[in-house]
């Protein structure tokens, strides 16, 4: 709805149908439609005989279920099932496609825009027809009925969210297998920016090969430089909103593999990458947006996302170069990364083996150091430990015997009170008075029992009264025999019992109030101190271990190290002479290049290397580094020479020069131009120039327009061809697009690009 909302969608303007229904001269229903409209027959067991006429002409006759006519829109399915032709959508015609013809002639047709197709149901049929309309039923066709369908005067507008080009609609939606297809598996295939800058709302077309940006000084040509640079994570300005605009909005669209890193992270971040066609590649959606506030929102996939994901995934996608990079490519770390990248495989696994190596090392290091410096503090701690764990041994405590103690001192601190209780109990059950006769509750139940069965015979109810005073007497009885038991159990000496229960508790205490309020705590610390303290006895022979593999990998780090190094040495050597051949064709024939690699003071995750990339500016000079004595023109030249060559094997897909030219001309300029194209050739290339000899190279040419109301400046971007192309060109050489001169010479430029490329 957001997208809506601010307008973030492309608008596609399509044909449509006006359908008319006649029955002999009667014209009895008029309709239109976008896709299709179609001739169905209404039986499902019976054929429609029908005849098809192009512009008031008979074409043929057909036995058949249907007969379809289309617009590009509508036709796809249909053309698909009959066996084409498919048209893109953009075009105006119409398509008559039969359904299950009975016939030789079963092609789809392809009729011109301002043609008129009729279907007749024919007199002879057995049965009748039915009209359908972008899948409505709308009227039935009696034999003799007709529809004639022609170009409608109102277009229809679809607004389009995903700005997918139809070839991946097309293979997503059939599923066409492209497997082997030798195109780049990532590009960024799309730019849309709004409100950034100076541009209002533009959408760059890229994919593969090499584009070149131009336009005028002040038109915004850096601001498709800087759009990227959102989309990849940079710091968002908030001076970059355009003027009177609450929000700049930037999107990308990538084609990339569907499997691999880039994916896996962006679902990994709850992101989607939208399959298409055989599933092998997909399409990854990236928006940034920037208000006049500050504030600042990214989706990757669809998803909402930190700056920082950006730039995770945007590393792997995308190297930009401009002039503030000639600084990077100053450093040390930036050149021995871009030794690091030429070597490639040769250096791969020997580094890869080399820093499994170092991080093991400084892992046990830092471990043995922390071991030496906290001895004393885990000697403390193990006699303390050991302390605890004699003392909790000594006692010897059970499971739950705490609570047991408990109960049983209850029961002998009142033992009298039980004592006089159960003997008061027993002789209620069973015991003489003073008189010698029965009064406990035994004899009473005796005594009413005798009495009702004296008299039972006289009322038959009393029978179940009888039977249970009989049942209470065994009761009684039992209860009587329980007690005596009870009585007989209780201990006589209970004073000594207690008194060695209540000392055994004053133990228990001692250690519950060290290590828990219950029993089953001074156990649970039994186990972990125990653990603990064989843990920390075994320090000493941790350290002395320890001692023994930061040794080894020591010396295996230096091995390594020296086997690192000796790679980067022999590729140092191999990419100063191929660099220094691509500086020769970049007018400077009498430099040369020096890679030199030194060690450094300690070894570190790269290596053991320092490297240092020198230029000889002409034959005798000293070499100096790069940082020293090079020009920006010169430093461009080096940065895209090293560029060019580096990207054979480099991983990442895509490459963005902004202005890396500037300071060039000439006969150089065309050999920039050169080199980018055959770059082009194994990444995409997109590049920002004031240079025509540069953009004579490029496969896609766009052009950052400036206009406005005079107050303020709102550019757009056009995609050049023909003969705007060459007036662009002409502009560039000369700052007239009209001068026949300048014409002439921009022809002459793309032919000998074209030649040279």
């Amino acid at each position: 709805m957001r997208r809506v909302l601010d307008r973030d969608y492309t608008v596609e303007e399509r044909m449509t149908l006006d359908v008319t229904l006649k029955v002999g001269a009667d014209i009895v229903y008029r309709t239109w439609a976008l896709n299709e409209a179609t001739v169905e027959k209404a039986s499902r067991e019976r054929m429609l005989e029908v005849v098809v006429e192009i512009d008031g002409r008979p074409l043929a006759s057909y036995g058949c279920d249907g007969m379809v006519v289309s617009t590009p829109t509508g036709s796809t399915a249909y053309a698909f099932s009959a066996g084409g032709p498919i048209v893109w959508p953009s075009l105006e015609a119409m398509l008559v496609v039969p359904l299950s013809p009975h016939t030789l002639f079963a092609r789809s047709l392809v009729v011109g825009p301002e043609s008129t197709v009729a279907v007749e149901v024919l007199s002879r049929t057995s049965g009748s027809g039915v009209l359908w309309c972008d899948g409505r039923r709308t009227r039935d066709m009696p034999p003799g009925a007709r529809v004639e369908a022609r170009r409608s005067a109102i277009p229809v507008r679809l607004a389009r969210l995903k700005q997918s080009p139809f070839t991946d609609r097309l293979v997503n939606k059939f599923e066409l297998p492209v497997t082997g297809w030798r195109g780049r598996s990532t590009v960024i295939e799309e730019i849309t920016i709004r409100d950034l800058g100076v541009i209002g709302q533009a959408t760059l077309p890229l994919g593969p090969g090499f584009t070149a940006v131009t336009g005028e000084t002040g038109a915004g040509k850096t601001m498709v430089v800087t759009a990227l640079g959102l989309l990849l994570g940079a710091r968002a300005d908030s001076g970059a909103v355009r003027q009177g605009s609450e929000r700049a909005v930037v999107e990308g669209r990538w084609i990339i593999a569907a499997d691999g890193p880039v994916p896996e992270r962006v679902r990994d971040a709850g992101g989607d990458v939208d399959p298409f066609g055989d599933g092998s590649r997909g399409e990854l959606i990236v928006t940034r947006q920037l208000s006049s506030e500050g504030r600042s929102r990214a989706s990757v996939g669809g998803r909402g996302a930190p700056a920082a994901l950006l730039t995770e995934i945007g590393e792997q996608l995308v190297v930009v170069h401009g002039q503030s990079d000639q600084m990077r490519l100053r450093s040390s770390t930036a050149q021995r990364q871009a030794l690091d990248r030429f070597a490639g495989s040769a250096l791969a696994p020997v580094l890869g083996e080399y820093q499994e190596v170092f991080r093991r090392w400084q892992a046990a290091r830092a471990e043995l150091d922390r071991l030496v410096t906290e001895q004393d503090a885990r000697t403390r701690e193990a006699e303390e430990l050991r302390i605890a764990i004699d003392a909790i041994e000594a006692v010897a405590p059970q499971p739950g015997e705490d609570e047991e103690l408990r109960e049983r001192i209850d029961r002998l601190t009142n033992l009298e009170d039980l004592r006089a209780a159960a003997s008061a109990a027993h002789e209620l059950m069973s015991s003489e008075d003073a008189s010698g006769e029965m009064a406990d509750a035994a004899s009473v139940l005796d005594t009413a029992h005798r009495r009702l069965d004296r008299v039972a015979a006289h009322d038959p109810g009393l029978a179940e009264i009888i039977e249970s005073l009989d049942s209470a007497r065994i009761l009684v009885s039992e209860i009587a025999v329980q007690l005596s038991g009870y009585l007989a159990g209780l201990d006589a000496d209970g004073a000594r019992e207690l008194e060695t229960l209540q000392d055994r508790r004053a133990e228990l205490a001692a250690l519950t109030r060290a290590h828990g309020p219950t029993v089953e705590d001074a156990l649970a610390f039994l186990d972990t101190g125990s653990a603990r303290l064989l843990e920390l006895d075994g320090d000493t022979d941790r350290i002395d271990l320890l001692r023994v593999e930061v040794e080894r990998d020591e010396l295996l780090v230096g091995e390594l190290a020296a086997r690192v190094t000796a790679v980067r040495e022999e590729a140092g050597a191999r990419l100063a002479a191929a660099v220094t051949t691509e500086l020769g064709a970049l007018a400077m024939a009498d430099a040369s290049l020096e890679v030199r690699v030194s060690p450094r003071e300690e070894p570190a995750l790269s290596g053991a290397d320092r490297v240092e990339i020198l230029l000889r500016p002409h034959a005798g000079a000293e070499a100096r580094p790069l940082g020293r004595g090079a020009s920006g023109g010169e430093l461009s030249r080096v940065m895209l020479a090293i560029e060019v060559v580096v990207a054979g094997d480099d991983p990442v897909p895509t490459f963005v020069f902004d202005e890396v030219d500037a300071g060039v001309g000439g006969a150089a300029a065309i050999e920039i131009g050169r080199r980018l194209a055959r770059l082009a050739e194994r990444a995409q290339v997109i590049v920002v120039t004031h240079l025509a000899q540069v953009a004579a190279f490029s496969t896609n040419h766009l052009r950052v327009v400036k206009g406005g109301d005079g107050q303020v400046t709102a550019s757009s971007v056009t995609q050049l061809e023909g003969d705007a192309r060459i007036q662009e060109m002409a502009r560039l050489l000369s700052g007239l697009p009209d001068s026949e001169s300048g014409l002439a010479h921009a022809r002459e430029l793309v032919e000998t690009a074209a030649s040279l490329r």
